[in-house]
């Protein structure tokens, strides 16, 4: 059986191809949980990309290391491939040794120092995806908060009721008591401004400042 429908292409060609797209895939769904409220941006930034392809490469090449562990398991080669690309993470965890043949004899190759560049290289890219967000909300964040308290709350009742998991008089009025624990009409703005940017998300209110300019107001 060939899954991917190339007669020309080898077994293990095929197996290593699906070890990297099923790696490419599980990153993908690994940063889209991660950044669930910003995922056009995500997609459009280019760490996110290499994130991708430094774990298909390295799928592909765990693969023809891991295949002889499970030539015993009658598996077809796509099948094992797929098995190394979606469980990419936990065999670079298991720190497995795995016996690669030197002259008929076989020598252990440690994983143990894969995995710790592996995770720092999936850390360093989090960071700079994190940040890069935190400049762009920061940025809608500023602009929010110069907008009178009257006019984010007539949003927020907009957002609360555009809702499913919650009566909107209901959820409005928690907003509001949440909001008197804080004196300083400036920080009563800040905090619905960060209500509004995880409710409703950067783009949704970058849609409604457009529609619906705020005026300034007096700090």
């Amino acid at each position: 059986m060939n899954p991917l429908c190339i007669p020309w292409l080898p077994a293990s060609a095929e197996a290593v191809l699906l070890a990297a797209l099923a790696a490419a895939l599980w990153a993908l769904l690994d940063l889209l949980s991660t950044f669930s409220d910003e995922v056009g941006d995500i997609l459009r930034a280019g760490w996110a990309w290499i994130y991708l392809l430094v774990h298909a490469a390295g799928a592909a090449v765990l693969t023809p290391l891991v295949q002889p562990l499970l030539q015993g398991s009658g598996l077809a080669p796509w099948v094992q491939g797929l098995i190394v690309g979606f469980s990419l993470q936990g065999l670079l965890r298991l720190r497995l040794q795995i016996l690669r043949p030197m002259g008929g004899q076989g020598e252990p190759l440690d994983l143990a120092p894969f995995e710790e560049v592996f995770s720092r290289f999936q850390s360093f890219c989090r960071q700079r995806l994190d940040r890069a967000l935190v400049r762009r909300r920061l940025d809608i964040l500023q602009r929010l908060s110069t907008c009178p308290e009257a006019v984010l709350l007539d949003f927020a009742r907009v957002v609360i009721a555009a809702g499913q998991l919650e009566d909107p008089e209901e959820g409005l009025r928690r907003l509001r008591q949440r909001m008197d624990a804080f004196g300083e009409e400036q920080d009563r703005r800040l905090y619905l401004a960060n209500f509004l940017l995880r409710r409703a998300g950067r783009h949704a209110l970058q849609e409604w400042r457009r529609k619906k300019p705020c005026p300034a107001t007096r700090s």
